[in-house]
């Protein structure tokens, strides 16, 4: 990556770019980004945090067939136990999206289990989605963070199994929430106004969303990643 901010001073990729997206809390060298981000969403404390991202990947993706459907995430990131954080954004709100996500999370889930192997041996795996517009059938729910888990259905509070888990989170939801309480959320205030007055006051304080304003930066500042990012 290039060091060069050169027309960087108001920046043409968001957060929310898919590409910049990837690259943000995907590239070697930002895991205290992601770590971070993902603490802040989950409540966990994660140790050590590990990605799969490869800008070459983003360059060589096929495109779906009609007849084989691909299922690629954004981003998975495991943690020193092998648990995995699977990070998605989504900047349209499509009817079929609580199905792909249930998918999603269920390929990963079972990836790395073989025929035969100890079910014992599949890890916790958490999703989290950050949606630009507000996820279907949640419009009657004001909370901008939900989490997600299998229950029954009397006795709301027994769950199935706490190794699978869905963060929701909805920037618009959060927007109307902020505008109503004052309350601001760092991370999600991040990804809508990341150069704004409040960013840049959080960041003082807090080491790795002042990396991440950085870094977002860079990445603008970056030909391959703008050429990326444009296409």
């Amino acid at each position: 990556m290039t060091e060069n901010l050169t027309n960087t001073q108001n920046p043409k990729y968001l957060p929310t770019n898919d590409v910049i997206f990837k690259c943000l809390l995907g590239n070697p060298g930002n895991e205290r980004i992601t770590k971070s981000f993902l603490e802040h969403i989950t409540g966990e404390e994660i140790e050590e945090i590990s990605t799969n991202f490869k800008l070459e990947l983003l360059k060589e993706r096929p495109k779906e067939r009609p007849k084989d459907k691909q299922m690629v995430v954004d981003l998975i990131a495991k943690d020193k136990y092998l648990q995995k954080y699977i990070v998605e954004m989504q900047r349209k709100a499509y009817d079929y999206l609580p199905d792909r996500f249930i998918a999603y999370l269920s390929k990963t889930y079972v990836a790395d289990i073989k025929v035969k192997e100890d079910y014992k041996k599949l890890k916790r795996t958490v999703l989290v989605v950050l949606m630009e517009e507000d996820f279907p059938n949640l419009e009657n729910i004001q909370e901008y963070h939900t989490v997600w888990h299998y229950r029954e259905e009397k006795h709301k509070e027994k769950i199935l199994t706490k190794n699978t888990e869905v963060h929701i989170l909805e920037l618009e939801k959060y927007k109307r929430h902020k505008k109503q309480t004052g309350e601001i959320d760092p991370w999600l205030e991040f990804f809508i106004n990341p150069y704004g007055k409040e960013v840049q006051e959080m960041a003082r304080t807090r080491a790795e969303l002042e990396e991440a304003v950085k870094q977002l930066r860079l990445l603008n500042a970056d030909e391959e990643v703008q050429q990326l990012a444009d296409a």
